[in-house]
């Protein structure tokens, strides 16, 4: 005879363990605590086997039916339901261990050696601040794209419209990392293009005359990496060896200004010292297959 809701509700514990049938290998099981557990018996490759499918009351009458009723589908199919139990189960843990913050970490730690040490903690600094506490903890193969849109626009409503530009590329890097390692199926970043907001770009103003004199000191007091200053120094001098000069320390005539007086011009004769000049710091002599003392000026500091 099929179960009620009543006899489930008040079916009362025994000093031993007892059950109570609702037909079609279905029954709710007893025990002496008090708790009540359903299972549904069948038979598989010649074996009797039992399937649990939850405590009631949690798991009502009726959902414990529908799930016997799943169960014993899929049995007429020639495969065990407590094996494919199992598998849900399985696939349900590996989606959550591959957590978009693991996945995107993983990443990281894949792309870090290609990167300089600063545009690597840029990277997951970008991420940990703007993503990680929202996205985070959710399985990346269930993330949405209106999910990562919202994330984003929180960093565009407050101005950083570069850096959303940014963790977008970046959230669409670990989404195409994470199909290649099989833990996603699709990129939901790639198909939003056209979405965020962009910057409008200008070009940059032209140095007036009256900022030559400043921008030159502030630029040989410049105390930045070596190699860039090194390569500011080269930019400005090549700028000055455009102009038709008749000595070393006349350049800069178009903007008015003598460079030599700010840079000691004066101390290049062409501007293949200035070559060799930079060359020579910035690499090794084992690397070189010149000799400096070959350039016209070969001492001083710059």
């Amino acid at each position: 005879m099929p179960l009620s809701d009543t006899t489930v509700r008040t079916a009362k514990p025994r000093p031993k363990t007892y059950k109570l049938s609702d037909g079609h290998g279905l029954y709710l099981e007893v025990v002496p605590s008090g708790s009540r557990y359903w299972r549904l018996k069948y038979r598989f490759g010649g074996k009797e086997k039992r399937l649990a499918l939850g405590v009631y009351p949690v798991v009502t009458l009726a959902k414990a039916r529908a799930d016997a009723l799943e169960a014993r589908r899929i049995l007429h199919d020639g495969v065990d339901p407590a094996m494919r139990k199992k598998e849900r189960e399985r696939e349900t843990k590996l989606v959550a261990a591959h957590s978009f913050e693991a996945v995107a970490r993983d990443w990281h730690g894949v792309m870090r050696p290609k990167w300089t040490e600063h545009h690597s903690r840029n990277v997951i600094e970008s991420l940990e601040n703007d993503i990680f506490p929202t996205l985070g903890d959710r399985p990346i193969a269930e993330l949405k794209a209106p999910e990562i849109l919202d994330a984003i626009r929180k960093i565009e409503r407050r101005g950083a419209i570069d850096i959303a530009q940014r963790v977008r590329q970046r959230c669409s890097a670990v989404f195409a990392y994470a199909i290649g390692s099989g833990v996603a199926e699709n990129n939901p970043v790639a198909a939003m293009k056209g979405v965020f907001l962009t910057r409008r770009k200008e070009p940059r103003r032209m140095l007036p005359a009256s900022e030559l004199p400043s921008f030159l000191r502030n630029l040989r007091a410049h105390k930045g990496e070596k190699t860039i200053q090194l390569a500011l120094h080269l930019v400005v001098v090549q700028f000055g060896n455009r102009e038709p000069r008749k000595s070393c320390n006349a350049v800069g005539t178009r903007a008015g200004w003598q460079f030599g007086r700010f840079l000691d011009i004066d101390r290049f004769c062409d501007l293949a010292d200035v070559v060799y000049f930079f060359v020579a710091l910035c690499f090794p002599c084992s690397r070189r297959k010149f000799r400096f003392e070959s350039c016209s000026w070969n001492g001083g500091s710059f």
